[in-house]
């Protein structure tokens, strides 16, 4: 082992992690002291990529996917559900046979079920049943009890979507609508039911419509199923008390109608308090809190750059209007507090346009509530009666308890009971809220001679829990005490040098919630996790990465992490950044076919969508913005043409060199005359210039006036003052995120490197630099970043390894430069972070092996949830059943799903809970079929002639395995198969495959294996997005041979896609292989 790797004394380096949603980029870059004695970046010693699973489901364009345990959680409920509805049956039947309703003769017991329910529950009410009648229509109400509402899972807004409320919404008006007849014209539900069956009616409750417009013909609650219940036994005491005594009506009524109650659901531990919950969002202290806190932090520019913080009387004029509304929008604040329209609110920018007000007031001092009287209460009583609505889960104990201990009206409560209500949690807990809030509402003098709010640290401080930020404590330079002490009680087996970093949880512990504390459980229960999954799962990957890393170079002396922009996002965030993603890429689809559609008018020339660049659409999207199309600085109209003929130029407004700003509220699009003008000034310094050309200053400011007031401090005389006032330094907004999750993993890391060493960037600069340096090209995209590679991941964290302030000095420099000289480029004359540094890369890049992480878990969808009918086919050769199954919509069968597997013998009937049916020779039907698409590992085997086969094992076999033979049979075995054969290799999907070409090795991954074909589908280790690339590839294809449009560029693309089976396998020399989480390929080498 080279000296410079030797673990007793590491070389420093520099750790760059370039850390997103499914994928962690890393790069090595070693140091060593310059001149000055300063540690400086000088090779890029290794590169690579972990690829992993977020944790969700695929989404739609536009949407966020829901979480994996959400969706196992949905199904799992449906299975309870049914299972739960079994044993309720069962246990009736038990019931009413030993309190003799029904006879012990199963048989007899099943000829009841001729017996007409509807006509024994309409017959019951004035007439004498015999037992076995009663129990007939006990068994028939125990099937059909009605939909009884759970007021914590209805009226929580955030747990269903709005489809789902407009369907509870209607079928709560059906119900009201049946409840009303049922009080007037039936005596019960089951006469009402019986009148329809009389008529022909459906009796089922049902849908009419589905969705937004969803409606009920009519919809039956548990309370009439009750009523009825108690209707009927009263009436039957009368004819026999003995059979009908008071003990067999509560067995029998508790059987039918018990309901779990729902477990009370988990809540995260305070930042502050750890000992205490998170208070619910929805609580008025939690309202008050959220918005003193934001209106604390208010301050105004003028259109003169004049800085001023919200005043305490300003503040409080605002507070007590939000404290009655749901929302203020910004203009309604600037009139409010008598503010010119031109005074910026540091608070407001493009995606938000106003302050939320106290939701839950809002509500409760609704009319159909309290009414003004709720304003009246204090806050304290106000809190009490929020957590009763919160926590309790019958609405009728509710109701009562808010009649009882607050002394409201029934039909109060009653409405109140279905107010509907925030469902999330604050990172405090409302004793946190409590300390915290006294100090908020405190006002102390300012320099300009009055009183303004105290700031949120300065509360916190005086609350007694420190700095806001300050989440966990200073590790120590050289932790390796400390990782001892963390190791030293962990119940995963390994030692310290094996596991150089502890799980999260025990690390940033403020953080993670729902550990159990047992220290006989493994460390992910014992200590709890966070609750976002991607997260979670994102973290649990740093850690696996990390452990390779530092067992091999030792201890990161420094660290630079960039975090991608979804992981800095709560669920709401992430919601709008799609929706907005989603908007731009329209917009864009739409800038082109203008621009299409421009060349071929003014230009008679046709282009195609490569031929229009990144450019281009900016220009054009700052060109639709502005409604009178006149150049901000000239005032002179900018047409089309214009732009197409390179005329006109993006501005920033404020010199990015000395900002660092590159959004669309720091650009205009004015003429190349105009921009060369101002050059890298901002507007103010170049106000004389301008003049000198006739265009006057105050006309400039009615321009962006126009195009966008909350701008116009920009033009100011000090608006650089007001821009690192308010958006911070060039330097500290690129080198210092202070965003939740940025400080979650920086407090992580400082466990292996010293915390000042570690440096959370935002990303602002990487794509610059990786453009200006030419590292585009590295993956060929002529020049754009090919996010089909998932090598890009490694170049971007190359270059977060090179930002240091050494580094941002420079483009500073050459930004300024570019400016000053009008160019077109971003930066001229800027250097390379050290000598060789794009080489380096680029013979970094090629000497990376993508790792995959692998899931070689059996666990997981047996069948597909469809159920098929069975048809019998034959060929020359066999007989064997396809699946088939009926369009609704159309009527007819769609095509036929040629493997299914075939429910028939009476054992699999037995676990299935299906009824037995028999040929008259006395076999058991072919029952029905399920499709199994699942496929846990197709296993490569030698026959008797020495050749390769395949044979894949399906996910519920894999199951069966399990079951008989225990989980260590799935994987201990290497050298057979599951039928005793000679095993060649297990392979499943994710793992990766080596093959020899021309000499060559090559590495590929199992994208999918194909169950019925025995064979598997590869793809290059490094391709990523492949099933979207290639259904563009097919589409494109499809598109060129009729003749219509397509994307040049999805026909070209080098996806490789290509399917083996045994025999290809063999004869390509191909054998399993692992890359390690750092990229080290272990090749075991092809043996025949």
């Amino acid at each position: 082992m080279p000296k410079e790797f030797d673990p007793l004394k590491p070389a420093k380096y520099r750790l760059a992690l370039d850390i997103g949603s499914k994928s962690i980029g890393f790069a090595i870059i070693f140091l060593k002291e310059d001149v000055n004695k300063l540690l400086k970046p000088y090779a890029i010693v290794r590169s690579g990529v972990r690829i992993f699973g977020d944790g969700r489901t695929p989404a739609a364009p536009g949407q966020l996917g829901s979480s994996l345990a959400a969706e196992r959680r949905v199904k799992r409920s449906i299975r309870r559900q049914y299972a739960r509805k079994r044993k309720r049956l069962q246990r009736l039947l038990r019931n009413l046979k030993e309190l003799g309703f029904f006879p012990d003769d199963s048989k007899l017991c099943k000829s009841f079920e001729d017996l007409n329910p509807y006509e024994l529950r309409h017959k019951g009410l004035t007439k004498e049943l015999k037992p076995h009648e009663f129990g007939r229509l006990l068994m028939h109400m125990a099937k059909n009890r009605g939909f009884q509402s759970n007021r914590k899972v209805d009226l929580l807004a955030d747990n269903i979507d709005s489809q789902a409320k407009a369907e509870t919404s209607a079928m709560k008006s059906a119900i009201a609508t049946l409840q009303s007849r049922l009080n007037g014209e039936f005596e019960t539900l089951g006469a009402y039911l019986y009148e329809r069956f009389k008529k022909g009616e459906t009796i089922k409750s049902s849908k009419t419509q589905k969705g937004q417009k969803a409606e009920y013909e009519f919809s039956i609650s548990r309370r009439m199923v009750k009523q009825e219940f108690d209707r009927l036994w009263a009436a039957q005491e009368q004819f026999n008390p003995e059979l009908f005594n008071e003990q067999a009506k509560n067995t029998l009524k508790d059987t039918i109608f018990f309901q779990r109650n729902l477990l009370p659901q988990k809540v995260g531990k305070c930042t502050f308090l750890p000992e205490h919950e998170r208070a619910s969002k929805a609580l008025p202290s939690s309202q008050y809190f959220r918005i003193i806190s934001e209106l604390n932090k208010i301050s105004f520019t003028d259109a003169e750059g004049l800085i001023l913080p919200i005043s305490l009387e300003q503040r409080n004029k605002l507070l007590k209007s939000l404290r009655i509304k749901q929302k203020l929008s910004f203009d309604r604040i600037r009139t409010e507090l008598n503010l010119d329209s031109t005074v910026l609110i540091n608070l407001e920018h493009a995606s938000k346009d106003s302050i939320e007000g106290d939701k839950t007031g809002y509500l409760l001092s609704k009319k159909e509530y309290f009414g003004p009287a709720w304003r009246d209460l204090s806050l304290e009583t106000q809190d009490a009666i929020v957590t009763a609505l919160l926590t309790h889960e019958n609405e009728a104990e509710l109701v009562q308890k808010l009649v009882d201990d607050f002394n409201i009206a029934h039909d109060v409560a009653k409405a109140l009971a279905n107010a509907r209500l925030e469902s999330q949690y604050m990172r405090l807990s409302k004793e946190a809220i409590e300390r915290l809030i006294p100090e908020l509402e405190k006002g102390v003098d300012s320099q300009d001679g009055y009183k303004v709010p105290v700031k949120y640290h300065e509360a916190t401080e005086a609350a007694g829990f420190g700095h806001h930020s300050a989440l966990q404590e200073n590790w120590a330079d050289f932790p390796t005490l400390d990782l001892k002490q963390l190791h030293s009680d962990d119940n995963d087996k390994y030692t310290v040098a094996e596991l150089p970093l502890p799980y999260y949880g025990k690390v940033i512990t403020r953080q993670v919630a729902f550990g159990t504390g047992d220290v006989n459980d493994p460390v992910e229960k014992r200590f709890g996790k966070i609750a976002n999954p991607t997260v979670h799962i994102c973290l649990n990957q740093v850690r696996v990465l990390l452990d390779e890393i530092i067992a091999k170079y030792g201890y990161p002396y420094e660290v630079n992490i960039e975090l991608a922009r979804e992981l800095k996002q709560n669920h709401e965030q992430r919601q709008r950044s799609i929706k907005q993603q989603a908007a731009n890429k329209k917009e864009n689809e739409e800038i082109r076919r203008e621009i299409k559609q421009a060349y071929k008018v003014e230009k008679a020339r046709i282009i195609t969508d490569s031929e229009i660049s990144r450019a281009d659409i900016e220009k054009w999207r700052l060109w639709r913005r502005s409604k009178s199309k006149l150049c901000v600085y000239s005032g002179k109209k900018i047409c089309e043409t214009m732009i197409l003929n390179n005329e006109v130029e993006v501005d920033h407004i404020l010199p990015r060199s000395r900002t660092g700003d590159n959004s669309y509220q720091n650009k205009v699009l004015v003429l190349n005359k105009a921009n060369r003008i101002k050059s890298n000034r901002t507007p103010w310094e170049a106000k004389e210039l301008f003049e000198a050309q006739g265009w006057s200053y105050e006309d400039i400011l009615n321009r962006m006036r126009a195009l966008d007031k909350h701008q116009l401090f920009r033009f100011a005389e000090n608006s650089m003052d007001i821009w690192d006032k308010n958006y911070r330094s060039f330097e500290a907004r690129a080198l210092n995120d202070t965003r939740y999750i940025s400080r979650v993993v920086k407090d992580y890391l400082k466990v292996v490197c010293h915390k000042d060493r570690i440096v959370v960037s935002n990303g602002a600069h990487t794509a610059l630099i990786r453009r200006e340096f030419g590292l585009n090209d590295l993956l060929g995209k002529k020049g754009e970043k090919n996010r089909d590679d998932h090598r890009h991941h490694a170049i971007d964290a190359c270059v977060i390894g090179a930002l240091d302030r050494s580094m941002l000095r420079k483009l500073q420099i050459a930004m300024e430069v570019a400016e000053k000289q009008n160019s077109a480029r971003n930066f001229v004359g800027l250097q390379e972070p050290w000598f060789n540094f794009s080489t380096q890369v680029r013979r970094s890049i090629g000497q990376i092996y993508v790792s995959h992480k692998p899931n070689h878990n059996y666990e997981g969808e047996i069948f597909e949830a469809s159920i098929y009918g069975l048809r019998l086919i034959s060929d020359k050769r066999t007989e064997k059943y396809v699946g088939i199954k009926r369009n609704p919509e159309t009527g007819k069968t769609d095509k036929p799903k040629k493997s299914v597997v075939v429910i028939s013998d009476p054992k699999t009937q037995n676990r299935y809970g299906l009824r037995h049916k028999f040929h008259s020779e006395g076999l058991p039907k072919k029952y029905y079929g399920l499709s199994s698409s699942s496929v846990f590992c197709l296993e490569i085997y030698r026959d008797e002639k020495g050749n390769w086969q395949a044979y894949t094992i399906p996910r519920y076999e894999a199951y069966r395995i399990v079951k008989r033979r225990g989980v260590n049979a799935l994987y201990d075995n290497k050298r057979s198969n599951f039928e005793g054969r000679p095993l060649v290799m297990r392979l499943m999907r994710d793992d990766c495959i080596a093959f020899e070409k021309n000499g060559v090795k090559e590495v590929y991954r199992i994208q999918k294996i194909n169950g019925l074909k025995k064979n598997i589908t590869l793809t290059r280790h490094f391709d990523a997005n492949v099933d979207d690339r290639y259904r563009r590839m097919l589409k494109a294809q499809k598109a060129e041979k009729a003749g219509e449009d397509f994307d040049s560029e999805d026909l070209c693309d080098d996806l490789v896609f290509s399917s083996f089976g045994a025999s290809s396998l063999y004869s390509n020399k191909a054998r399993k292989v692992t890359i390690s989480p750092m990229g080290v390929l272990r090749d075991p080498g092809f043996k025949g």
